[in-house]
């Protein structure tokens, strides 16, 4: 019996393995998530064997940043020696194979060890190279691990063994989503031209989304066929500027991406054209004026054209229009004509106001028109993302179009805003003029007053901004004077408010201010005082207005029952106009006072009424 127990201890210091299942071999791609295991078990078709130490197993969720199911060597007294190999993987020689995993520890005070092999055996003691080696895995949090290009000479069945070699007492050892893939190279993505200028120009690209990218090379020419090759990027950029360009020309840009020992193909072919001269900035207005027929205007171009006519300036062509306009001629193939305005510097953030006037030469035919902004003068760009499309344009008579909503851009740079002709064949000409691209301006409302006030109502009335970019108007009022949080949208985009619920005898701040799409103007503010409850004031200054108001030179009063007098002082109290009016109407000139506020005073028999008034 004792010799029995002696042999069973010695049995059990020697290493021991657990066989694999009678699998075959697979072929790439090659995943384990562990996430169809049933804990603590292993994968099928994997084994381990273990020399000293605590065996793999799997756990799921223990934290340190690993969420799901992985495979787990626990923490042991003893240093370890447990070896996990993979499922066998029909690897062929010559082909460039990817191998990647997720390790990681349970501490910032223990360090593990983990060395990863290629074998060729079932249960990793036959090794060919080492995939990784990992010395020193601490920190409590995973890190994933992409190996350099693997190449094997003889085609055959391989297995990756794991072997977490750690110091005894060191905790926990995790390893997760464990790859053999071939090793791709795919194509950058969002290939762009930004900063473009008449000789230069900045090139940009992603990397893919498997980014396995060692180096990138660039290639742009005026010949849209493939290249044979092109230089190659600074390393670790994913963009590079080229200053040999020439004017008014366009380009083909190709990228392809290096992944060590394989390489992408090229990306399409990305078409950009140079400006014929430097980016101007807003406002920019285009009328044809100056255009000596029937050749366009300086720094504007045209894009290539397979059908129909091109675009050309033509002077006084009737139907509305009595000036040099951008014209397409009438033509018995299908339009596909494009014609770009110079580069427009604009800045991020900025609302802009894009209009332009078009029309046709007949109510018995039917044009097409469309525009576009981009950052190249060039139609290959244009993705169909149009900013404007009138498909329909009849009638013989000049159209003016303003764009109904701000143009914003998310970065500041030059763009270009090009108008297409897609008619079909033989329907007359299409004319275009008055392009203008300026900041969207939000005007304030105009001759702002407070009317029909009584002991609890009033009214306000005002005019609209001069701007036609208004979406409504707000307005808010209190006994403070100072903008209103609390406001409220106008109906509409009415010209009136009614104010009720005021309090008798009160001094009121009412202020109105226009919306304009995403952008608002200043506020505009009236001074109003509701009459007294004894209606004493209700009488004498019913309908009572004093405008404009602000006001330059010029105060007009108006009132339904006829003014004694006005007095106008200034802030510090002093009397600088009085003014004996005895009318219902009268004209006050404020044209010698200083810029400020001033208080207005209109007497009507034993009534008065105060009312702020601003001069310009």
């Amino acid at each position: 019996m004792k010799k029995i127990t002696c042999l069973a201890t010695f049995l059990m210091l020697l290493p021991f393995a657990v066989s694999a299942q009678d699998c075959a071999a697979v072929a790439p791609p090659y995943t384990i998530d562990f996430e169809s295991v049933t804990t603590p078990a292993l994968p099928a078709c994997t084994t381990q064997s273990v020399g000293f130490g605590s065996q793999w197993s799997t756990a799921e969720n223990p934290g340190n940043g690993f969420t799901t199911k992985v495979l787990k060597r626990p923490a042991t007294f003893e240093t370890s020696q447990s070896i996990f190999v993979t499922q066998g993987v029909q690897l062929t020689a010559g082909t460039y194979y990817k191998v990647q995993y997720t390790y990681g520890n349970d501490s910032t005070t223990t360090t593990e060890s983990l060395i990863t092999t290629l074998s060729t055996s079932a249960d990793g003691s036959v090794t060919t190279g080492t995939i990784g080696t990992h010395a020193a895995i601490t920190g409590g949090t995973p890190t994933t691990f992409r190996a350099d290009p693997l190449i094997v000479t003889t085609s055959g069945v391989y297995y990756l063994a794991f072997n977490a070699n750690s110091a005894p007492e060191q905790g926990n050892l995790y390893l997760d989503n464990i790859e053999i893939t071939e090793w791709s190279c795919q194509l950058p993505t969002n290939v762009t031209v930004s900063g473009l200028t008449t000789t230069a120009a900045t090139f940009s690209w992603t990397p893919p989304a498997d980014n396995t990218s060692y180096q990138y090379f660039y290639w742009y020419s005026e010949s849209s066929e493939i290249p044979a090759g092109g230089p190659p990027a600074p390393a670790g950029v994913t963009s590079v500027s080229v200053t040999d360009l020439e004017p008014g020309t366009t380009y083909y840009l190709f990228i392809k991406n290096q992944c060590g020992p394989t390489m992408s193909d090229w990306t399409e072919p990305l078409a950009f054209t140079t400006p014929t001269c430097a980016a101007t900035t807003a406002p920019y207005t285009l009328d044809f004026d100056s255009a000596v027929i029937p050749a366009l205007p300086e720094c504007t171009s045209v894009g290539t054209f397979d059908t129909g006519n091109n675009w050309r300036t033509a002077a006084s062509p009737g139907s509305g229009f009595d000036s040099n306009v951008l014209w397409y001629p009438d033509s018995d193939e299908p339009a596909d004509s494009w014609f770009f305005t110079q580069g427009i510097e604009l800045v991020a953030g900025t609302a802009y106001r894009f209009s332009y006037k078009y029309g046709n030469d007949s109510t018995t035919t039917t044009e097409r028109l469309r525009t576009v902004m981009l950052t190249s003068p060039n139609a290959d760009a244009v993705e169909d993302n149009y900013l404007t499309d009138h498909p329909e344009i009849t009638g013989g008579v000049p159209v003016e179009f303003s764009f109904g909503s701000p143009i914003t851009i998310s970065a500041t740079g030059v763009y270009y805003f090009g108008f297409n002709a897609y008619s079909r064949s033989e329907e007359g000409s299409l004319y275009v003029d008055n392009i203008v691209v300026e900041e969207w301006i939000c005007g304030t409302p105009q001759n702002l007053t407070a009317d029909n006030v009584t002991d609890s109502t009033a009214t306000l009335n005002w005019e609209a901004q001069s701007e036609p970019t208004t979406i409504g108007y707000f307005y808010g009022y209190s006994t403070t004077n100072t903008p209103p949080e609390d406001i409220q949208p106008a109906t509409g985009t009415g010209l009136t408010a009614s104010l009720s619920n005021l309090a008798p005898f009160t001094t009121y701040y009412a202020y109105v201010r226009t919306l304009c799409g995403p952008v608002w103007s200043d506020w505009v503010v009236t001074e109003f005082t509701t009459d007294a409850l004894n209606g004493t004031t209700k009488t004498s200054f019913n309908n009572f207005k004093a405008y404009p108001n602000p006001v330059t030179n010029i105060l007009t009063i108006d009132n339904a029952t006829a003014i004694d007098k006005i007095e106008l002082y200034n802030l510090t109290g002093q009397l600088v106009i009085k003014q004996n009016l005895g009318s219902t109407s009268a004209n006050v000139s404020l044209e010698n006072l200083s810029s400020g506020v001033y208080l207005l005073t209109a007497y009507a028999g034993e009534s008065s009424k105060k009312v702020r008034i601003v001069k310009q």
